[in-house]
């Protein structure tokens, strides 16, 4: 029985590296901490601190909406909510609508909305979640190149002895 080359192994561990990068990020967008289902009322939230957050806005059956939000921070002061820049949403329905930085963490929210709902969740750091897809992708063609050369460079028989 013949062991695999090393630069076959070594390729499948790239491989096994870039699948698991992408899934890290994929994983880490998906989850995020607490979320807070707003329900147009005054509620006070705990968060974690110094976080960046977002109102996401749930249409469900895409008729259009109207919202109005504000956020006040533990010491009475107004939280700047500001547009994303970007939005990547689970559905076709749901839109992040605003983006805002926890601070303490200990807030009070109120947000109504018309025909949507709305919830609270974590926003992940696009230009970290851009950094390991890149990376993975890069690990991926890097190790499909490695495993490609070791088919390439394979003999048959090579290594292998035999006794008779």
């Amino acid at each position: 029985m013949s062991r695999p080359p090393l630069l076959r192994v070594i390729a499948l561990l790239v491989c096994v590296a870039a699948v698991a990068a992408v899934v890290y990020a994929v994983v880490g967008f998906t989850r995020g901490g607490p979320q807070v289902r707003l329900d147009g009322s005054e509620q006070r939230v705990s968060l974690p601190a110094d976080r960046t957050y977002g109102v996401f806005i749930n249409d469900p059956d895409n008729s259009g909406y109207t919202e109005s939000c504000s956020i006040v921070d533990a010491g009475g002061r107004q939280v700047a909510l500001r547009a994303p820049g970007w939005s990547i949403s689970g559905s076709d329905t749901e839109m992040l609508d605003y983006v805002f930085d926890t601070g303490s963490g200990d807030l009070t929210v109120q947000c109504s909305v018309t025909g949507g709902e709305a919830t609270l969740r974590a926003v992940p750091d696009a230009v970290a979640l851009g950094l390991v897809l890149v990376g993975g992708l890069l690990l991926g063609l890097v190790g499909g190149a490695l495993l490609l050369a070791s088919f390439l460079t394979w003999r048959p028989g090579a290594g292998v002895t035999t006794f008779g």
